[in-house]
């Protein structure tokens, strides 16, 4: 089997949530950037069985240690990109993905599965 494909460009997306949903899993609410998609779609990324949770954890953190209070529960970060990594080759159940933002630098994920799809704004 091969490993799954990461459909959408991320590059200048912005990240409205992103939050560990389980100690292994992380679950990201994007909104894709309208010159690469009029509609604007909200695409969620899930990273399933996360190995370097601590490092990513830290990470995100950080990401929300810099979200302005302004109630309106929107982070607001832009990705630069996201990506299989090209210094780890991934696996069906091994995956490298890099993952970068303006500002907070960039982060290697290694997980066991990563499911990306458009939702229903707002879910």
């Amino acid at each position: 089997m091969d490993i799954p494909d990461i459909e959408y460009a991320f590059h200048d997306a912005v990240i409205g949530k992103i939050d560990f949903v389980e100690p292994d899993r992380v679950r990201m609410l994007v909104d894709l950037y309208p010159i690469f998609y009029p509609d604007r779609p909200e695409v969620s990324v899930e990273f399933l069985g996360i190995r370097n949770s601590q490092k990513v954890r830290q990470y995100v953190e950080s990401l929300h240690a810099d979200d302005e209070d302004d109630g309106d529960n929107y982070l607001g970060c832009r990705i630069n990109t996201m990506g299989y990594d090209t210094l780890r080759r991934s696996t069906r159940n091994s995956l490298f993905v890099y993952f970068e933002t303006d500002w907070w630098g960039g982060v290697r994920i290694s997980c066991t599965n990563l499911v990306v799809a458009q939702t229903q704004r707002g879910v």
